[in-house]
């Protein structure tokens, strides 16, 4: 997808964490529109969305996914402070362990 801004593609001068933040909000946008117009709430898959985001902008996301009931799956390669304090989101923390993914018992206190 080719995203513009004022005539330039957004590749050519936005970071790849702004590149990563716009491409949340279309998704986000589209995800309001989808419960706006058919009253369905859709399951976001967010892939590693926030691996090249400064704090603030991880916030902007974390603030739309706290206040929107949608289903949401986020990966991050990182166990990241800022989880831990994300109320109402639940997270579910996997390990790997000889080569399969486990659930780790316990939540992030472990």
């Amino acid at each position: 997808m080719l995203i513009r801004w004022r005539g330039k593609e957004t590749r050519g001068y936005a970071s790849q964490g702004e590149q990563r933040l716009v491409a949340f909000l279309l998704v986000a946008a589209l995800a309001v529109g989808i419960e706006a117009q058919w009253g369905h709430r859709p399951v976001m898959l967010l892939d590693d969305v926030v691996s090249e985001l400064d704090e603030r902008h991880r916030m902007v996301i974390f603030d739309f996914l706290k206040t929107h009931a949608f289903q949401v799956l986020l990966t991050d390669v990182e166990e990241r402070p800022l989880y831990r304090d994300l109320s109402p989101l639940v997270p579910i923390r996997l390990r790997c362990h000889q080569g399969w993914a486990e659930l780790a018992s316990g939540g992030w206190d472990r």
